[in-house]
């Protein structure tokens, strides 16, 4: 279960039965951590769902440069309770070596706090992050994977400067990361992503399919496979895509519900996108990608009013957006998709650009 869903429980009074039910799962891994000095103690408990009682429990007390090893010695000691056939390469992935310094890891955790905040200035300070940690760790594939994902989406939300000096350090950290590790789901990931933003959609397809080999159970690998569909126009595609992420996060991070609405867009279907638009819109009042799709949709509603309010919170948060330079940069593979998005825009108040 994907940890967007499994975090929502933090810091819960809730029994376990029914978070279980909740999520659509079997058994519950419980626990508690507690960090002195250069040492943590860890209490771990899984539990059987259905009865409520413990399968396996144990304490463990260790050094914190030990973090690593010890997490996949907890994955191991699961699997024998579960009675569980690893594949060969799920043994592989546990026989590792750790993936970064700890110190280098705790840098990287706090670039993703900063990036999942999908604004231009935490997007910034992410990658200064992303490039400290993979400095201090020349071996940490996420981290470089990441800073390239930074460039990504400056470039896929016109965050960017220099569109050309994005490509060249984009490619630059991709090929660190695929050298440092190319057996890590987010290394793929955020090689999809940064080709999506491009427009090289079949590439991106490409990209998130071997993510999705990796880890069939990625959920946010099936979100960026339902965006690559719904703006190559694919939009039915595209929501069988979004379900499945759903499905494994039930409790979903708010960008899954906006590309749900984006292949809804594509399919003129411009009612629900603003039903799923106004509620992207609250949840993130600073995500700008929800904003543009509602003022569209709204002005292909009829609702001008409110097209035009909704542009003016666009402007709010992209002070030089227009058309021009909206049509060079969102990624829809058919230009009737972009023609109808561009169209709302326009008549929500968007200017033409020089």
């Amino acid at each position: 279960m994907a940890r967007h869903s499994t975090f929502a429980y933090k810091g819960q009074a809730r029994d376990v039965r029914e978070i279980a039910r909740e999520l659509n799962v079997g058994h519950v891994l419980e626990g508690s951590i507690r960090k002195i000095g250069d040492r943590f103690r860890i209490n771990v408990k899984l539990i059987d769902a259905k009865s409520g009682s413990n399968k396996w429990a144990a304490r463990y007390d260790r050094r914190l440069e030990e973090i690593f090893a010890f997490q996949d010695e907890v994955t191991r000691k699961v699997v024998d309770a579960m009675s569980v056939q690893l594949t060969s390469t799920e043994n592989k992935r546990l026989d590792k070596p750790p993936e970064a310094r700890i110190d280098a890891y705790d840098i990287f955790l706090r670039g993703i706090e900063r990036l999942q905040r999908f604004t231009r200035e935490t997007n910034k300070e992410a990658r200064e992050l992303f490039v400290e940690a993979g400095r201090l760790d020349p071996s940490f594939a996420r981290a470089h994977a990441d800073v390239a994902l930074t460039h990504a989406m400056d470039m896929f939300f016109g965050w960017s400067e220099s569109r050309e000096t994005s490509i060249t350090e984009g490619e630059r950290y991709l090929r660190k990361a695929l050298i440092a590790d190319d057996s890590i789901r987010q290394v793929h990931f955020a090689t999809s992503n940064f080709y999506l933003s491009q427009g090289r959609h079949d590439e991106a397809l490409r990209a998130i399919d071997r993510a999705l080999q990796i880890d069939p159970n990625y959920a946010d690998g099936f979100a960026q496979k339902a965006q690559i569909l719904a703006l190559s126009g694919q939009p039915e595609k595209s929501l069988v895509a979004i379900a499945a992420a759903k499905k494994l996060s039930p409790h979903y991070p708010f960008y899954f519900a906006w590309i749900e609405s984006l292949a809804h867009f594509v399919a003129a279907r411009y009612q629900d996108v603003v039903r799923i638009g106004e509620h992207v819109t609250k949840q993130n009042p600073h995500f700008p990608g929800a904003h543009l799709t509602l003022a569209s949709a709204y002005w292909h509603v009829g609702r001008t009013d409110d097209a035009e309010w909704e542009f003016i919170e666009v402007q709010n948060l992209i002070p030089d957006f227009d058309i021009k330079r909206e049509k060079s940069r969102m990624p829809f593979k058919r230009s009737d998709d972009l023609k109808r998005y561009l169209g709302g825009l326009r008549g929500a108040g968007a200017p033409l650009g020089g």
